[in-house]
């Protein structure tokens, strides 16, 4: 799939590729921009062509799905870092650190210049910061803390431009009031949804919008781990929308 990207401003277009597997990268990418820049421009004014791809990084089947509302081409690479805090280190700098340095070693598995997505996300209630539980175990003890208490999630989103090496990163806050959660209620829930990789054992795009009272954020993507407001508007910095783009079949 092929996604165009125009500057009206300026001399360049550029093409974001998802490239099939088994597909020799550049040459499939000189097939298509030959087909592209013959079948458009018929003068020696042609203008500078980029072609990149658009990738997620993250292992998380959720925010794939939240990506996907976009319409936009994008393959996944899990960054596999090591997401312990820092000490002395709060918690927005901790996911804004953690977001960036994903980002970043996304970037070393690119073979193509790439925009690289990446985040992170944590709860914080009463001060006390909740990663992801790992466990069964872990993710009753972590929702019998949070019954009926507010919470905050902390959620960053970055955006890296490797053939540049320009950054942005943005931090979006979502406060949540948690319902009195019975024993049974959390175990049920546990049992069904297994949360074992969702910050603060709250699966938003599952039953765990059952947990809460409220939820109050700019940002209504971002409880999902993938804050799609602020994406949107990243993308638009790098001349990328997602509403005024074109899709041109090559084949």
């Amino acid at each position: 799939m092929l996604k165009q990207s125009k500057d009206c401003h300026s001399n360049w277009c550029c093409f974001f590729v998802v490239l099939a597997p088994n597909n020799d990268s550049k040459d499939l990418c000189k097939d298509m921009l030959d087909k592209i820049v013959n079948k458009e421009y018929s003068n020696n004014n042609s203008p500078e062509i980029i072609v990149m791809q658009i990738v997620l990084g993250s292992s998380s089947n959720a925010r794939k799905k939240v990506l996907q509302q976009l319409k936009i081409p994008f393959i996944c690479i899990s960054p596999d870092i090591d997401e312990k805090a820092k000490d002395n280190e709060n918690t927005s700098e901790l996911v804004l650190r953690l977001g960036r340095e994903k980002a970043y070693a996304i970037c070393k598995k690119c073979s193509i210049p790439s925009l690289i997505i990446s985040g992170d996300q944590v709860l914080e209630v009463d001060g006390k910061v909740l990663g992801k539980p790992l466990t069964n175990s872990n993710a009753i003890a972590q929702l019998k803390f949070c019954s009926g208490k507010k919470a905050i999630f902390y959620s960053s989103i970055c955006l890296l431009n490797s053939a540049t090496d320009k950054i942005q990163a943005k931090l979006c806050i979502t406060k949540v009031n948690f319902k009195q959660l019975t024993d049974t209620t959390i175990a049920a829930y546990v049992a069904a949804e297994q949360p074992k990789q969702c910050a603060g054992s709250f699966k938003a795009e599952g039953l765990g919008i059952a947990l809460v009272d409220a939820i109050c954020s700019d940002d209504p993507s971002a409880i999902l781990g993938l804050p799609l407001v602020s994406l949107c508007k990243m993308l638009a910095a790098e001349n990328f929308s997602v509403i005024e783009k074109t899709e041109i079949a090559t084949d």
